[in-house]
């Protein structure tokens, strides 16, 4: 059979593995030898474009894995095709596998859905349709039969898959993010989350895994990230692996590769600890979910945590400065109200990773937590993702207030540009970190406006809070850690008696008319800008150092 897998990214610079997962099971699994081609394209590019590329293929089969980011493309391309050519279409993935019949109901162009572990399923059906066998027999198919919607039963499986990896995979990477998985399922059962829905969680061959990390790391790929729910779940699984690459980076890892894994923080060991600190700067990555401080939140969601644990290893994994920390927060959980996500926002952000990301509830098809929408007085959005609108605990409008804050705090904070003024305005104003970036939110623009306008709001926004003068040394600092030439505003500019000075100075010494210098006072150092950046120095207790 000639097939055909369409894998749709969110953006260029992802490649999704699931095309690749099916391509190794139908090739391990089926008995019969087929023709796979995999073709890529992002829900930003021309849905006509990319279904004339397809219909050019002649599939018998189209697969197309479907998340909340693509299923919206997903559905219109199906429908498209369908107008176009002959093909049996085939849907799986997290967003249409547990609510595969209705599927079928609402979109008369899939012809079959998914459930289970693709390598697995999709293979089956393949053998199905290219043997002439019953659906039927097919494991986890949902499939229509004399418009009756018929489901086969989901198998679990508990043997390694198949390696996704290529050489066509390999020589697709160059620049983008590669993925790896080094266990499937997840030992932990949150009920807004589906990993640990079905599946428990099982590891696979840890010297397997690290020939794939060796192969991946000289692809072409900038950074190599784990899949997996919580890379370390398992403790030996997780040291074998983290020992391996540390061993490995300058070797046959090249240096500017970053690992990126998703952790739970409470549960790491020294030892593990330990591993993460030896990291170079710039290699590793780490995803800490917090979601929550509030304990009722917690148990209503089927999580715990030990927060004292958590912060101690997060302080000790922050320490040396050599890893990216991202912690995570999420809005509209259960019991969580305005009050207790600020005391929870606030409580987070003391933490001092390099990024607080506030997510927002979604409803995802299969999730336990589907069940307590009446409980709780849910309602959602009805198109992907699906988010949040209102609980009983946050109204809409306290959503809105979150969602403000998150908008300054992405600018300000996640951005990395102003890290030394934020530490500044809240060691020197009454503000705590929710309370300040809701009240940048509440007086100023922060969409689509340009650095030099978001600083100058910032100090017209705090210096009446605080020493301004003080307050626009900082800013100044952030700004020249961003860039030397960055154009300074009006309103954080000043004028000194070495001004005169130093512009004769440079007159006299580069013989050339200096149409700009700038003098700035920061912390007794003088930051000089100058026509060229050969002419940028530094003055300093009298004397001029090059830069």
């Amino acid at each position: 059979m000639n097939i055909v897998i369409a894998g749709i990214n969110s953006k260029y610079v992802h490649s999704l593995l699931s095309p690749w997962c099916l391509k190794a099971g139908v090739e391990s699994f089926c008995e019969l030898k087929h023709n796979i081609t995999i073709i890529e394209t992002t829900i930003n590019s021309s849905i006509t474009e990319f279904s004339d590329e397809i219909s050019k293929l002649s599939p018998d089969i189209l697969a197309i894995p479907c998340y909340i980011w693509n299923i919206n493309f997903v559905i219109e391309l199906s429908e498209l095709i369908k107008k176009r050519i002959v093909t049996k279409i085939v849907l799986g993935g997290p967003e249409v596998a547990y609510r595969s019949e209705s599927v079928l109901k609402d979109y008369s162009c899939i012809d079959f859905v998914l459930s289970g572990e693709g390598e697995w399923t999709f293979s089956s059906l393949i053998d199905v349709l290219s043997l002439s066998r019953s659906p039927s027999e097919a494991e986890g198919l949902t499939y229509r039969y004399n418009e009756i919607i018929i489901k086969t039963s989901v198998k679990i499986h508990k043997d390694t898959p198949p390696s996704p990896y290529c050489e066509k995979y390999f020589n697709s990477l160059n620049n983008r993010i590669a993925y790896i998985e080094s266990s499937r399922g997840c030992p932990y059962k949150c009920s807004y989350c589906l990993s640990g829905r079905l599946e428990k969680m099982r590891c696979f061959d840890a010297e397997s895994v690290c020939e794939n990390i060796i192969k991946l790391s000289n692809s072409g790929a900038v950074t190599i990230k784990f899949i997996d729910r919580t890379f370390n779940a398992n403790e030996d699984h997780c040291y074998s692996i983290l020992d391996f690459i540390l061993s490995e980076i300058g070797s046959r890892i090249p240096e500017n590769i970053c690992f990126h894994f998703e952790i739970s923080a409470d549960i790491l060991t020294n030892k593990i600890i330990e591993l993460f600190q030896k990291f170079p700067k710039g290699s590793c990555q780490l995803e800490i979910g917090i979601q929550s401080y509030n304990t009722d939140t917690l148990n209503a969601i089927n999580r715990h945590c030990n927060f004292e644990k958590l912060e101690s290893n997060i302080a000790q994994l922050t320490e040396n400065g050599n890893i990216h920390i991202h912690t995570d927060l999420i809005a509209g959980l259960p019991y969580e109200t305005l009050e207790s996500f600020i005391s929870s926002f606030n409580r987070a952000f003391r933490l001092k990773t390099h990024m607080l990301q506030i997510g927002f509830l979604k409803l995802l098809s299969g999730a336990a937590i589907n069940e307590n929408i009446n409980e709780f007085t849910y309602t959602f959005n009805d198109t992907p993702p699906y988010e949040i609108v209102s609980n009983k605990f946050l109204s809409n409008d306290e959503l809105k207030i979150i969602r403000h804050c998150e908008k300054s705090l992405d600018k300000l904070y996640n951005s990395g540009r102003f890290m030394l003024t934020i530490d500044f305005l809240l060691k020197n104003t009454a503000f705590s970190p929710f309370e300040l970036f809701r009240f940048f939110s509440d007086n100023f623009e922060t969409d689509m406006i340009s650095l030099k306008e978001l600083t100058q709001n910032l100090y017209i926004c705090f210096s009446p809070f605080c020493n301004a003068e003080r307050l626009r040394e900082v800013i100044l600092c952030d700004l020249a850690s961003i860039d030397a030439n960055i154009t300074i505003p009006e309103i954080l500019k000043t004028y000194d008696k070495e001004y005169k000075r130093i512009n004769k100075f440079y007159t006299e010494k580069y013989q050339t008319n200096v149409k700009t210098v700038i003098c700035r006072t920061i912390n007794k150092v003088y930051v000089v800008n100058c026509d060229s950046q050969k002419d940028l120095r530094k003055r300093k207790q009298g004397k001029y150092f090059d830069l």
